[in-house]
């Protein structure tokens, strides 16, 4: 799943956060469960908003994302 260009290349796409910490600016926060990425096929990640990891919070209930500008 993801996105294609015009010329059917495909531009963005999807892949696995695995299970681990990570380092953010405001410190180290522990995945429990797998997360799901979302990146450029170029790598560049150039709008850091636009590509967040998504993460499903058990005490809240939801899903939240976390911006490539944090991670």
């Amino acid at each position: 799943m993801g996105k294609v260009t015009d010329g059917g290349e495909i531009d963005t796409f999807l892949s696995i956060q695995p299970i681990r910490e990570i380092h953010l600016p405001s410190g180290v926060k522990k995945l429990d469960r797998p997360g799901i990425n979302l990146l450029s096929r170029t790598g560049e990640n150039e709008i850091p908003w636009a590509y967040p990891t998504i993460y499903w919070n058990d005490h809240q209930n939801k899903f939240y994302s976390i911006t490539k500008a944090d991670d």
